[in-house]
């Protein structure tokens, strides 16, 4: 019986000690992650610009520039108006993951529907890789009009904001 004890509890250190290097050799363990992870908050600014993927040639181009500013769990984008930045007043849901961040909204009225994304990776402390798109449907306009439907798509960087 004592040595079945021993043997048990040998078993389990030596099983601990495997799970333990098993992380480590993995790169996943908590603190790293929430090292890269804190990075992302705060401002960051960028400009971002697309023409209408639905309607090529339709005149209609998406030009913006943007403050993400980062918090947790939690995101506020703003963009330029006039020499202010102005809250774009949707609500942004977020999922971390180390050095990436997903940003996405769905907003809706009556006569429209409108999704944003903004998938984040740190290139350094102070500088994002950033791929991101906004699909528009004005559902209440005829297929035809240049307003109807619109799909903007692109690829920025953006640095910490600093003013």
């Amino acid at each position: 019986m004592k040595n079945m004890k021993l043997i048990l509890l040998l078993w389990c250190f030596v099983g601990q000690v495997f799970a333990e290097t098993a992380v480590l050799a993995s790169g996943d363990n908590s603190l790293t992650n929430q090292v890269k992870t804190n990075q992302f908050d705060g401002p960051w600014v960028g400009k971002i610009s697309s023409p209408n993927h639905f309607k090529p040639g339709a005149d209609l181009v998406y030009k913006d520039e943007l403050i993400i500013f980062l918090d947790g769990d939690t995101a506020k984008v703003y963009n330029k108006s006039g020499e202010d930045f102005v809250d774009y007043g949707y609500q942004f849901k977020v999922d971390r993951q180390g050095t990436n961040i997903h940003l996405y909204s769905n907003e809706a009225e009556a006569a429209w529907v409108e999704t944003i994304a903004y998938t984040l990776s740190l290139e350094s402390e102070n500088r994002l890789m950033v791929a991101w798109s906004r699909v528009v449907n004005n559902h209440d306009l005829p297929s035809t009009s240049k307003q109807a439907r619109a799909y903007f798509v692109g690829v920025s960087f953006f640095e910490k904001y600093t003013k």
